[in-house]
């Protein structure tokens, strides 16, 4: 949709965001009945009166709010378990797809961790990794947006858990002695293989390059290459971890880099040919080299600005214009309360009024002589 940073760019619009031509029956929710048609001489019509375009809407993976509830309402009505006899997953029109043409709806939590000090998955010093793996299925979803940092790849792949240990006590993973004196790579693939055995589709993502919290606006991880992470090591880290879980098919997706924004003086930007600064031109050259090491993967590719805006797809439509991805992209997009001026006014608005309400009740109070 248009936005702040979608100035002479109209709307991106379904066939945009999945890559491929939205025509045809395949492109049919099973469950929503054709319109009934009429023939009229050798041509057919339909009965039903024609609707103006609706409103475009950007396509991302999917994560459905309800079901982010779902730490404090177990047992959403999530997405169901995909089996693995009909993967690999496809993109037609609007849809993900699996093998057989039918809508597959992703109902994916993001499980951080991997992308930070400690170089594991969040919450293995309290609970058993099968046992966390399990609650994620029980809670509705059937897939896992899985960070990890360029370090664990193509830093010091050997880094022993011993030597993070000491200096993050309480990561000690107490709870899954069997990972103890693996190194951060193993423990990936421990975590990456537990999902798997509960049915859980994986989709990696390149959350940042040096081990951090993300984001911020100075932190240097804005773009795909920093100072100690040249391009070279970014395209690299995806071969090493495409190619290490090609053979497993619940690793679905390669979302190449989460959230690009500025980093410094460099803006990212899409299709403008700038080797620095060219997010278009960099996610084609990362997705074929995910592609050959592991053909089957989704390509996931991030807005810019915080993973915003998708404005610029249509001038640089990846997804169309490079043989090898049609059928292969899912754009992405995230979305912040604080980062909408409409939102953030309403949030203003009702924490003034909490404010004043309280004020007002104990005046009253205070009036009919019940407060000192």
């Amino acid at each position: 949709e248009r936005g702040p940073a979608c100035k002479g760019v109209g709307w991106v619009g379904r066939r945009v965001a999945l890559g491929a031509p939205a025509l045809g029956p395949r492109n049919r929710d099973p469950e929503v009945p054709r319109r009934p048609m009429a023939r009229d001489g050798a041509a057919e019509r339909s009965v039903a009166k024609p609707r103006p375009p609706a409103r475009a809407r950007p396509v991302v993976v999917a994560v459905t709010l309800a079901c982010l509830l779902a730490a404090v309402a177990p047992n959403c009505a999530g997405g169901a378990l995909v089996p693995v006899d009909v993967l690999p997953l496809r993109t037609f029109g609007r849809d993900v797809v699996d093998r057989n043409g039918r809508r597959v709806r992703l109902f994916c939590v993001n499980w951080y961790g991997s992308h930070m000090g400690m170089l594991a998955s969040n919450g293995l010093n309290r609970q058993p990794l099968d046992v966390l793996a399990a609650r994620i299925a029980e809670m509705g979803f059937n897939c896992v947006r899985l960070p990890f940092a360029l370090t664990m790849l193509v830093g010091n792949a050997t880094h022993a858990w011993q030597d993070v240990m000491p200096r993050n006590p309480k990561f000690d993973m107490k709870a899954n002695p069997a990972l103890h004196g693996m190194n951060a790579l193993e423990v990936f693939d421990e975590t990456v293989a537990a999902l798997a055995r509960h049915g859980l589709m994986v989709i990696l993502n390149n959350h940042v390059s040096s081990p951090m919290w993300c984001c911020h606006g100075d932190d240097g991880e804005g773009l795909w290459h920093t100072r100690e992470y040249p391009e070279s090591a970014f395209l690299e880290g995806w071969s090493l971890i495409a190619e290490r879980y090609s053979q497993e098919p619940l690793v679905v997706g390669a979302d190449l880099r989460n959230e690009l924004r500025q980093s410094g003086k460099l803006v990212p930007s899409w299709g403008d040919g700038n080797p620095d600064t060219d997010w278009a031109d960099t996610a084609v050259r990362a997705a074929r080299v995910v592609l050959e090491k592991a053909p089957d993967m989704l390509i996931i590719v991030a807005g810019l600005n915080y993973c915003m805006f998708l404005c610029e797809v249509p001038l640089r439509p990846i997804h169309e214009s490079v043989p090898e991805l049609r059928g292969r992209v899912v754009y992405t997009s995230h979305e912040y309360a604080w980062l909408h001026i409409r939102l953030t006014a309403r949030m203003i608005m009702e924490t003034m009024l909490i404010y004043l309400g309280v004020a007002f009740l104990v005046v009253f109070l205070f009036l009919l002589g019940l407060c000192p």
